[in-house]
């Protein structure tokens, strides 16, 4: 690479971060009062694609750089729990996966780190997208909200905004029922776009409460019925 292109990538690469820094100062604010909205308490924060940057001493010379941009497919996740270690009947996680660019995959690098030019979906045909996932347990149980429902769960079926929700117990022996819908990014940029993702959130929220409490009478009945015999 010639002296001339250098410095023109060094240009694009001061505007690329700066454009980040911009796009994370309006998301991140955006899923906050979302959350606020919906009376949640944030519970953490976790990539996706990749790991975080390390800590002081970790050597990131040994590391993908793509660990560069913990925030490129990222959870964030809040929680309407008093303990977190005790699974309640009527309460709940509400999960936001944002992804920045669906043409990043670190499962299709297979162990290989890409080329980040040259990757084989173009910015043109990959989406920004965020999906917004409920989970809630119909059985009360002394268990960690993240070990043992966030984590492990399969994720639930995300729909359209404009679709109706799936709402299902977990096929895995969880239990916890769950549900999600998802929008393309730009629509929690705006004002208008948060409310709506509130409405929808609500909704289904309330849908996956509603199951939850039919399966968890269900369940002591069958509980009660066993006891008796």
């Amino acid at each position: 690479m010639k002296l001339n292109q250098t410095d023109e990538l060094c240009t694009q690469i001061r505007t690329a971060h700066r454009l980040l820094a911009g796009y994370y100062q309006r998301l991140l604010p955006s899923i906050e009062q979302a959350a606020k909205e919906l009376g949640l308490d944030f519970y953490f924060w976790l990539p996706r694609e990749f790991n975080r940057p390390g800590r002081l001493t970790s050597n990131p010379f040994e590391a993908w750089q793509w660990d560069m941009l913990p925030g490129l497919s990222t959870y964030y996740t809040f929680k309407k729990v008093e303990d977190v270690n005790k699974l309640r009947v009527g309460e709940y996680l509400v999960s936001f996966w944002v992804i920045s660019d669906s043409g990043v995959s670190s499962e299709a690098m297979k162990g290989v780190q890409a080329d980040a030019l040259s990757l084989p979906t173009s910015v043109q045909d990959a989406d920004s997208i965020i999906k917004i996932g409920i989970y809630t347990p119909y059985k009360n149980v002394d268990q960690n909200w993240f070990h043992k429902v966030w984590y492990p769960c399969p994720h639930p079926e995300y729909v359209g905004l404009d679709q109706s929700p799936i709402v299902s117990e977990d096929k895995q022996g969880y239990p916890i029922v769950s549900c999600g819908f998802q929008v393309p990014i730009s629509r929690i940029m705006t004002n208008e776009g948060i409310e709506e993702i509130v409405a929808k959130t609500g909704l289904l929220r309330d849908e996956a409460l509603n199951l939850a409490s039919k399966l968890s009478q269900e369940h002591d009945i069958t509980n009660t019925e066993t006891n008796l015999s």
